[in-house]
């Protein structure tokens, strides 16, 4: 008689396109299926990002709940998780934490380990009340299961927030997996640029983010246009991505067409020919906890330039350089390093690093290993 698997039940909101949905497929397909068994959890719908998900024996569960907390979602929870009978029900954001712990409560048979990712406490832009309130019934929750994040900053705030110990935070990095090997990027590369109407020899820093005001793109366009006269070569920003903030950025960058040439390509579900396109990428976020997407331009060879929030300092800056850090929303540190990056040798002495980086510290299978070392001693203490 085989040993019997860990059956993993992994619960988020839905299943849109971004960093967090990229981890949970990336975990639901890379978890051995030796050891376990994966299904997902959409609170609301399963969304485009399904289509990451590329492992057949993953179940896809779509609920149908909207926003808002009801004893209706609970009970639809219990009632999916007496079908599915997991061993642990691993919750992520706030979101999902107070349905996912009653209904885990009510089922009775499963460990609850809930993760934070970024923002903590859901959106930043709800008022101090609602995020005292939401505050106190984390606090209340968090003492009574096991918690998980992708960050050491996000760790730190949810240890703030619940006032435990750092010690119960299990803290698992992001991980991939280059999608393309080295020697294919110099061809993607060239139709890539080919594509946008850039050539060889000219200068692109870029980005892939959702465009959204947190991102702060608009920072890229100024800074970019104000190193300009600095930089002997023409020079491109290429924003991949959509979101609320596209017409803004529009709008920006016509008003800064003289200086810079923006791109805006959209959402891309392979972004990787777009990083082999860029010489930079730039990340200036107001808030982040692990930027997915700095990985996996770490991963394409490209140094980054990345405000300091999140675990950026952590990724890029130890034990050696991979880019360059500055201050969030200093426009005038950021056009300085965009300048420093005009300069090809310091280019390719960041990448090299960040591409060595990556695949020691934030590959995937190191994550993967994380999450099963983490459920496996779980499962066993129950």
């Amino acid at each position: 008689m085989g040993i019997k698997r860990i059956h993993v039940v992994l619960v988020v909101l839905r299943l849109d396109v971004g960093g967090m949905e990229r981890y949970i497929a990336n975990l639901a397909n890379g978890l051995s299926r030796d050891r376990f068994r994966v299904s997902v959890i959409c609170l609301d719908g399963i969304g485009a990002a399904r289509r990451w998900i590329t492992a057949d024996d993953v179940e896809l569960i779509e609920l149908g709940l909207r926003s808002g907390n009801s004893w209706h979602a609970v009970t639809a929870i219990t009632d999916v998780l007496q079908r599915l009978q997991p061993d642990i029900v691993h919750s992520h954001n706030w979101a999902t934490l107070l349905e996912t712990y009653f209904g885990a409560r009510r089922y009775g048979e499963a460990i609850h380990v809930h993760g934070e990712r970024g923002t903590v406490l859901g959106s930043n832009s709800c008022g101090p009340l609602k995020r005292k309130i939401r505050a106190a019934t984390m606090r209340w929750a968090c003492r009574r299961i096991a918690l998980t994040t992708n960050a050491y900053c996000v760790a730190k705030k949810v240890t703030a927030i619940t006032r435990s110990d750092l010690s119960r935070i299990h803290v698992i990095p992001n991980g991939l997996d280059p999608r393309y090997p080295n020697d294919q990027l110099p061809e993607m590369r060239a139709s890539t640029r080919q594509s946008l109407g850039i050539s060889r020899d000219e200068l692109v820093f870029g980005s892939v983010a959702r465009l959204s005001t947190v991102k702060n793109l608009e920072l890229a366009i100024r800074a970019l246009a104000a190193a300009r006269p600095t930089i002997s070569e023409p020079v491109h920003l290429v924003l991949v991505g959509d979101g609320p903030c596209l017409a803004e950025l529009e709008q920006l960058a016509m008003a800064h067409v003289d200086a810079v040439t923006v791109h805006l390509p959209g959402h891309q579900w392979d972004p990787w020919p777009y990083l082999a396109a860029m010489d930079v990428f730039v990340n200036c976020s107001h808030s982040e906890g692990m930027s997915q997407s700095m990985i996996e331009a770490m991963a394409a060879g490209l140094p980054v330039i990345a405000t300091d929030v999140g675990d950026a300092f952590e990724m890029i800056s130890r034990p050696d350089a991979a880019g360059i850090v500055v201050a969030p929303n200093d426009e005038l540190a950021l056009t300085h390093a965009m300048i420093t990056m005009a300069n090809a040798s310091m280019r390719r002495s960041y990448a090299a690093y960040a591409m060595t980086r990556q695949r020691d510290v934030y590959c995937l299978r190191t994550m993967v290993q994380g999450y099963e070392e983490m459920y496996t001693t779980i499962a066993t203490k129950s």
